[in-house]
């Protein structure tokens, strides 16, 4: 019984995702998962975070920046982020959520963009954007920001 239960107990385990750290951007945390690595560690620009992850297959990539809305209406912010990403389409909105495909350089993606609490947190997903989609929901948590996670 108990080799019984120490197979379940490593199945189990087996089938969770692995991290290789934790990065802390302040406004949220950022789990790099196994198969993703650190292309550029949080880094502030004045009011603001960025960090850069990709794929070790150079398949996907993410960037997420975080700020202070000061005030800004979240709709303003993604239209902003949308002209400064040359996108030529309409942003749509889905409850919290704010999102906008995109082609620079031949290679395609959607800005994911989100508001909690003052705070801004737009992802750039490029490349198979299903792929980082998938991953940037599992990685990112915030307990003082909850709006910023992806549902």
């Amino acid at each position: 019984m108990k080799n019984i239960c120490l197979v379940l107990a490593l199945l189990i385990l087996a089938n969770q995702p692995v991290y290789a750290r934790t990065l802390d951007a302040e406004y949220f945390t950022f789990d790099v998962p196994d198969g993703w690595e650190v292309v550029m560690e949080p880094t502030w620009e004045e009011q603001n975070v960025s960090l850069v992850v990709a794929r070790t297959d150079k398949k996907s990539a993410a960037t997420l920046v975080a700020g202070q809305t000061h005030g800004t209406r979240m709709d303003i912010i993604a239209s902003m982020f949308a002209q400064m990403f040359q996108t030529g389409m309409p942003v749509e909105q889905q409850g919290n959520v704010y999102t906008v495909p995109y082609e620079k350089e031949n290679v395609s993606g959607r800005l994911w963009m989100t508001e909690s609490n003052g705070i801004f947190l737009i992802y750039s997903l490029s490349g198979d954007d299903h792929a980082a989609l998938n991953m940037v929901k599992s990685a990112v948590k915030s307990s003082r920001y909850p709006g910023l996670v992806l549902p």
